[in-house]
């Protein structure tokens, strides 16, 4: 299953060289993880791995990758521009990759998992 274009995270990628504004950046970046969230709580209403996502350790920072295909065995992953002010991707999925389906699903379910424990109070 793909998923459907108005699901899929398309910020921008910070543009650091022009114009740095710590604050602003910070700000964005915070606004582009909510708007994530919230395409994945609106996916998660209609599909069960598609339009979620994973979260990537890399260096001193993460990367966030949004799930946007799937099939019984593989699921394909694509880079989330905009998030972490680091510009980081992971040296293996790089801007986006196909993976196996459950180790995906685990990573999806591990995130949420540490997300219930410690995250952010709405």
């Amino acid at each position: 299953m793909k998923l459907p274009i108005e699901y899929t995270y398309d910020r921008p990628e910070f543009d650091i060289d022009n114009k740095f504004d710590v604050d602003e950046f910070i700000k964005r970046s915070e606004d582009n993880y909510a708007h994530l969230e919230d395409l994945e709580k609106k996916c998660a209403e209609r599909f069960a791995l598609v339009g979620s996502f994973i979260r990537v350790p890399v260096a001193d920072g993460v990367v966030f990758y949004q799930v946007v295909e799937t099939n019984e065995k593989t699921a394909t992953v694509k880079r989330c521009a905009g998030i972490c002010l680091d510009l980081y991707e992971d040296m293996i999925l790089g801007q986006g990759c196909t993976l196996p389906y459950d180790r995906v699903a685990q990573m999806v379910a591990q995130r949420r998992a540490l997300n219930k424990l410690f995250g952010r109070k709405k």
